[in-house]
């Protein structure tokens, strides 16, 4: 390829992060073919919109082997460099320390190879700190993997990038899932060179209603991109550029990888509650995760009759349901969840008058508002 092409090309693609994808993919994964999808090209307009300040805080949400690292951990950070003569200082953390390095490795791996290389020759790798966890270049940008809950101190970056920062196995943990989110908010976030300025970019599936994405979502200030599996409700999904996705109820995410039968399969496999969050991105699934919708009763008032009641179950059927009357010998309990604050963002007080009678248990009354003591 004679100067001039090269230097085109090399404009083109530091230019559209969506265009660097596709050829950086085949250095990578040179044996699988890329499958474009629209999900690609919202997700990667939201992470250049980053790489230009535009967005400083991004959440992205999405289910599992849907590219999320490749695009956000490998990708988005080779392109910066080569977009900004490798002069961005970067930290990416995990919440294992072997999956940290593994996309340390992949990024080193396309910074070297030849095609990166002979389009954007500006970046050189410092030959001072070239580790697996660890590498700079030689204009000084630098490039550090951690996993959640390690060190950090003493490091410092314009854009950080927390990819998966709960493990699966231990996300519904009470200690292990406040011990990564005080990692994220005590650690992670005081590394940046600059707090007006730079750059945080969470991006998981969802795990709990109370992980990283849940707690961050509800503090506010987030820009998020949330795509389930399926499609829940007709749903516009609007890019920086102002273009928009539209999916309506049912459409999938991948219908080419990830087919109605094959999610399916791991529902049943999974249970809807996993399911509904990593998957979904919906953490707590309609109708209760552990009490299923199809449990519940209505009750009605001693020699009162209550036409059936029409509920619609979690498969989409509608099913008529009779209220049983209430017994009268029920033991009684008063429960109170009190959070007395009395702010318009405080958390609710709660509280319910609960009957039992042998394995069934009757919600008599409850409260709910925002109060003071």
């Amino acid at each position: 390829m004679s100067t001039l092409n090269l230097r085109a090309e090399s404009e083109l693609l530091t230019g559209n992060f969506r265009r660097f994808i596709e050829p950086a993919w085949k250095i990578l994964e040179p044996s699988t073919p890329f499958q474009p999808n629209w999900h690609i090209d919202a997700i990667a307009e939201h992470l250049e919109s980053v790489s230009r300040g535009e967005i400083l805080r991004l959440i992205v949400n999405l289910p599992p082997r849907a590219m999320k690292s490749t695009l956000c951990t490998i990708l988005w950070p080779c392109w910066t460099w080569a977009s900004d003569g490798a002069k961005s200082r970067w930290i990416t953390a995990s919440y294992s320390a072997a999956l940290a390095t593994k996309h340390s490795v992949d990024r080193r791996t396309l910074i070297s190879s030849d095609w990166y290389q002979r389009l954007f020759p500006a970046v050189q790798l410092a030959s001072d700190n070239n580790l697996k966890q660890s590498f700079s270049s030689k204009a000084r940008g630098g490039m550090f993997s951690t996993s959640t809950g390690g060190s950090v101190t003493g490091l410092g970056a314009g854009i950080i990038l927390c990819d998966d920062p709960h493990n699966v196995s231990e996300s519904h943990s009470v200690v292990e899932r406040e011990s990564t989110v005080r990692f994220f908010r005590q650690s992670l976030l005081t590394r940046l060179d600059n707090q007006e300025k730079g750059a945080v970019v969470v991006v998981m599936q969802r795990l709990h209603e109370d992980d990283l994405s849940g707690q961050l979502l509800r503090d506010g200030g987030w820009t998020h991109l949330s795509l389930p599996a399926i499609a829940e409700g007709r749903t516009v999904i609007s890019l920086p550029s102002g273009q928009e996705f539209v999916r309506e109820d049912g459409d999938l995410l991948e219908p080419v990888r990830l087919g109605t039968g094959a999610l399916e399969d791991l529902k049943r496999s999974m249970g809807s509650l996993a399911f509904a969050g990593q998957y979904q991105q919906r953490p707590a699934p309609e109708g209760g995760g552990l009490l299923p919708r199809r449990f519940w009763r209505y009750w009605r008032p001693r020699n009162v009759q209550f036409s059936p009641v029409s509920v619609t179950l979690e498969n989409g059927v509608s099913a008529q349901i009779d209220a049983v009357e209430l017994p009268d010998d029920l033991t009684l309990a008063l429960s109170w969840d009190m959070a007395f604050k009395d702010a318009k963002d405080s958390d609710f007080v709660v509280g319910m008058v609960l009957g039992r009678k042998g394995a069934d248990y009757y919600v008599i009354d409850a409260v709910r508002g925002r109060w003071d003591f």
